[in-house]
């Protein structure tokens, strides 16, 4: 897949299949509109922002359910072929007929997708029906998909990051149709786990990202195509005075220096809160526990 993210001196030649959307987290509801896209004629795109419009139109902070790096793959994994990932600062004044006529000049758009809540253009005025009256002016096709519903509610990004803050990882799981999970570079850290015979990956949670429950998780843990399981502590370590959210893993069975690499971890199932501990000695007894309690789970 390739990942465009300016379009100012985009000059391949291409009949696109673009599904329009933020598709933060790729869920359920996320990957009918890019299947459809995909099962066309066309060449399958996706046209994205790097920010969310609604959290720099608002001032309100979003938090992603997905780094970008994931993101990619994920829609890679669908048949995306290209991905239009871009600064919504250089769309956000642009009318609903000029986001459409950039489209069809710049990229070529034969067919549009786009969810049954889809906006576009300036002061996010454009609706789905009033991008049908555009495509049918422009001659392009168009597919409005409705909403995907799981227990009698629509699959949201909204919905899905309140169970994520509840540690409800499983039913996260189910909306999203794949495992939550984020690969933030590896930092060093106090050493603590090495010290207690239990040696940690150490990554920070960005500002804008979803931060899970705080607590304890058996979680699955990916290096080079290959998949571990561990536990991974989420929150400030109040045990040893932490500041910044962090996500400390145990990787089972794995021993090597990962210290620069994105590490793509999945807390799977939350096993307990976090706590503060009398000593460090106490801790490492807890950490013991949770290690065996998570080697005998199935997932």
């Amino acid at each position: 897949m390739k990942i465009i993210n300016s379009i100012e001196n985009f000059e391949e030649k291409l009949n696109t299949s673009i599904a329009l959307g933020t598709f933060d987290g790729v869920h359920l509801a996320h990957k009918a509109v890019i299947e459809e896209a995909v099962n066309s004629d066309y060449v399958p795109a996706v046209f994205t922002f790097n920010q969310s419009p609604g959290g720099v139109i608002g001032g309100n902070k979003v938090a992603s359910i997905a780094p970008k790096s994931v993101k990619f793959k994920l829609l890679e994994n669908l048949g995306v072929k290209y991905c239009f990932s871009l600064d919504f600062l250089q769309f956000k004044d642009m009318t609903p007929p000029e986001f459409v006529a950039l489209l069809k000049e710049k990229l070529g758009v034969k067919k549009i997708t786009c969810g049954f809540n889809f906006r576009f253009g300036l002061g996010a005025k454009g609706n789905p029906q009033l991008l049908k009256e555009l495509c049918k002016k422009f001659d392009i096709e168009i597919s409005v998909i409705p909403p995907v519903l799981l227990e009698g509610e629509p699959v949201s990004s909204t919905r899905i990051r309140a169970l994520i803050e509840q540690g409800e990882m499983a039913k996260a799981k189910e909306l999203l149709g794949h495992e939550f999970s984020y690969d933030f570079e590896v930092k060093e850290g106090k050493m603590l786990g090495r010290e207690l015979g239990v040696p940690t990956i150490n990554q920070i949670f960005p500002n804008n990202f979803i931060v899970p429950k705080f607590g304890v998780y058996a979680s699955n843990i990916t290096i080079e195509n290959k998949t571990y399981k561990g536990i991974t502590n989420i929150g400030v370590k109040p045990t040893v005075g932490g500041e910044e959210v962090s996500s400390e893993t145990n990787i089972f069975g794995f021993s090597g220096d990962l210290y620069g690499q994105n590490i793509e971890v999945s807390p799977r199932f939350f096993i307990r809160p976090e706590r503060k501990f009398a000593d460090v000695e106490e801790l490492k007894r807890a950490i013991l526990n949770d290690i065996e309690y998570a080697k005998d789970m199935v997932y």
